[in-house]
């Protein structure tokens, strides 16, 4: 029974989904990023300590590298979706890219909140 249940819990997650189902996923994906942005963007103005500005930082690298792993996981299943899939695809590898620097809440605050408009205006729009 237990055997029969894991089973059905794989499939569900190994099968191909349709259009809805793959655009579901990356606004899943684009969300997670989201909030690591928005999280960036709050504590470049706050006076945080340095050792919970790191915290922030690694879960921030955390939650953008699972969310470029979930993308890139699945294959788009038609030509719309790998079009939506690129658009989000260019916003996760700016944040992955604003994330490299040694202090990316410092050296990137001006540039924080307008990452997070475009991947809230993402979500929004294809929610």
């Amino acid at each position: 029974m237990a055997i029969t249940v894991l089973l059905g819990l794989a499939g569900a997650a190994l099968w191909p989904t349709g259009a809805q189902g793959y655009q579901d996923r990356l606004v899943q994906a684009a969300d997670g990023t989201l909030s690591a942005v928005r999280t960036m963007d709050t504590a470049g103005g706050a006076a945080t300590l340095a050792p919970y500005r790191r915290v922030l930082v690694d879960d921030a690298r955390v939650d953008v590298a699972t969310s470029l792993h979930d993308v890139a996981q699945d294959e788009a299943p038609d030509a719309a979706s790998a079009a939506l899939r690129d658009q989000l695809l260019a916003l996760l590898d700016e944040a992955a890219r604003l994330l490299t620097d040694p202090d990316p809440i410092a050296a990137h605050r001006d540039q924080w909140g307008d990452l997070g408009d475009r991947l809230a205006k993402f979500v929004e729009s294809h929610r």
